[in-house]
């Protein structure tokens, strides 16, 4: 029988091996990009990390070279000059 290595599902593969600290993490380093991305309204990159995510959701890929570098690449082009933008 031929078992996988690993969850295909990043938020999956942190629960399973670090818990829910592992779990915490996970959530609070995509969710902390994706608010930044929100606040500063950098709509291109929050549909690239959305992509990039849902992606994930089916297959183990966000830590691949091929995802995970352009992915970051890709959030920082899209909030160069971008201010952060003040509640009223």
């Amino acid at each position: 029988m031929t078992e996988a290595s690993h969850a295909h599902s990043l938020p999956l593969q942190a629960l399973a091996e670090g818990g829910a600290l592992g779990g915490l993490g996970v959530l609070a380093w995509t969710g902390g990009a994706a608010w930044l991305l929100w606040r500063r309204r950098a709509w291109a990159g929050l549909a690239l990390m959305a992509g990039a995510l849902a992606l994930n959701l089916t297959d183990y890929t966000f830590f691949s070279a091929a995802v995970y570098y352009p992915l970051w690449v890709g959030i920082g082009w899209s909030l160069r000059d971008r201010p952060v933008r003040m509640p009223p």
